[in-house]
C-alpha cells in the first residue's frame, strides 16, 4: 500500500544564475543560516556557488533592494538586521493598499475578473492538498494580482505591487509555515465571496483579516532571525 505521507516541494526553480543565487541566499538569511551582520564577500560567495562576480553582484544588489542585505561604505555587503518596526509599517501600508483594492474590486469587477480569482484560488487549494508551498506561493501571487486588476486603479495597484516586492522574501518564506497555506486559502474564499456579492465592506474586512494574519507570522519570522526592534 502506497504511503499517504505528502512530500514538501522545494523552492521554485530559478531561470537565471542570478535569480538562483538570490533565492538561495534569501532562504539562508530567512532560515537563520546566515545571521544578521554576516559579511557577504563577493569572491567567497562566488567560489562557494561556483559563480563569477557578476551574478553574485547582481544577486546582492537585488537582496539589498528587498532589505535583506545592506551595503556599508568602504566595507562591502552584509546580512541586514531587519527592524520589527519597519517590517510592521510595511505590512500595515500593504494592508491599506490591498484592503482598498479589494473594496474597489467588489464595486468594479466583472465576470472575467471573478474567473481569474477562482482560477488562482483553485490552484491555491490544489497546492494545499498536495503540500506544495512553492506552488501555493505562485498561485497566491496570481490571486492578489487578479484583485489588483479588478480594482481598476492602476496607480494604486502599482504602489501595492512595489511594496509587495519589498515583502516578497518574507511572504514566500512563511508559505512553509505549518497550517498557514490552508488558513490563507480559507481567507481567500471569504474575499472572493464578498467581491462576487458586490459587498464592498465585506471584501475590505475579509482582506484586512487576511493581511493581519500575515503580519503576525512575518513578525515571528523577523524575531526568529534576530531582527532589531
Amino acid at each position: 500500500m502506497a504511503s499517504s505521507k505528502k512530500k514538501i516541494e522545494p523552492m521554485p526553480v530559478a531561470q537565471t544564475r542570478t535569480e538562483s543565487l538570490r533565492l538561495k541566499l534569501e532562504e539562508e538569511i530567512l532560515n537563520g543560516s546566515l545571521r544578521p551582520g554576516t559579511k557577504l564577500d563577493e569572491i567567497e560567495v562566488g567560489l562557494r556557488f561556483g559563480l563569477s562576480r557578476t551574478p553574485v553582484r547582481e544577486a546582492l544588489k537585488s537582496l539589498t533592494a528587498s532589505g535583506l542585505v545592506e551595503i556599508r561604505a568602504h566595507q562591502g555587503s552584509y546580512v541586514a538586521r531587519p527592524s520589527h518596526r519597519t517590517i510592521e509599517e510595511m505590512v500595515e501600508t500593504m494592508a491599506i493598499f490591498e484592503i482598498e483594492l479589494a473594496r474597489l474590486a467588489a464595486r468594479r469587477s466583472n465576470v472575467k475578473d471573478h474567473n481569474a480569482m477562482e482560477t488562482a484560488q483553485a490552484e491555491c487549494e490544489r497546492a494545499v492538498e498536495m503540500s506544495r508551498p512553492a506552488a501555493f506561493y505562485a498561485a497566491n501571487v496570481q490571486f492578489h494580482d487578479a484583485i489588483y486588476s479588478a480594482g481598476r486603479n492602476r496607480f494604486l495597484a502599482e504602489q501595492a505591487w512595489a511594496l509587495r516586492q519589498r515583502l516578497e522574501p518574507y511572504r514566500r518564506q512563511i508559505s512553509y509555515h505549518p497550517g498557514l497555506m490552508r488558513k490563507s486559502a480559507l481567507e481567500h474564499r471569504q474575499i472572493i465571496n464578498a467581491i462576487i456579492s458586490l459587498d464592498e465592506t465585506g471584501a475590505a474586512q475579509a482582506m484586512k483579516c487576511h493581511i493581519e494574519s500575515l503580519k503576525d507570522t512575518i513578525s515571528n519570522l523577523v524575531e526568529s532571525i534576530g531582527g532589531a526592534q
